[in-house]
């Protein structure tokens, strides 16, 4: 597979983006599209300024700083209301995997699937957690976010926020 990287970041596309920020004691990673994130309504100037993946599916890895088992991870896309269109560039199915230095092969994280609100008078749901299930997971030091579809737009697919959180090894 070929991609593109810094500072342990691994992208299908030669996108750059903000470095990850630690939010809180449980935010491992934090991913921005290329000028930062969304923050309360002010969408209107962020919109295109994402992380766009040429096509309708695509990957971006992240080499964590610190070994982690995941808890959730939280996706956010532009809400109808500012701009219906843009919808068809969301993420749809998506699956998060990752590695514990320990397999060559990524291990099953999770399996989603983002849901759009195309009602332009709605603002959910363009912020939504996915719940990780620990039960089987080692602790993990690299994480993949693929995308495996989008809602329509074969031309390109956008991810404005990703927040990955997770416990640390003990």
């Amino acid at each position: 597979e070929t991609g593109f990287g810094f500072d342990g970041i691994r992208c299908k596309s030669g996108a750059m983006f903000q470095k990850p920020l630690q939010l809180n004691a449980n935010t491992v990673l934090q991913m921005e599209g290329a000028l930062g994130g969304l923050s309360g309504d002010n969408f209107e100037g962020m919109l295109g300024h994402c992380w766009a993946m040429k096509g309708a599916a695509g990957y971006i890895e992240f080499k964590l700083g610190r070994k982690i088992r995941p808890t959730a991870i939280v996706v956010e896309h532009t809400p109808a209301k500012i701009s219906p269109i843009s919808a068809t560039s969301a993420p749809k199915s998506f699956s998060v995997k990752g590695w514990d230095g320990n397999h060559t092969e990524p291990l099953a994280v999770l399996q989603g699937e983002y849901r759009v609100d195309y009602d332009p008078t709605g603002w959910n749901p363009h912020i939504q957690t996915f719940k990780i299930s620990q039960a089987h997971l080692p602790f993990l030091d690299k994480i993949r976010f693929e995308v495996l579809s989008n809602h329509g737009n074969n031309g390109y697919t956008c991810l404005y926020h990703i927040r990955l959180y997770g416990e640390d090894e003990v």
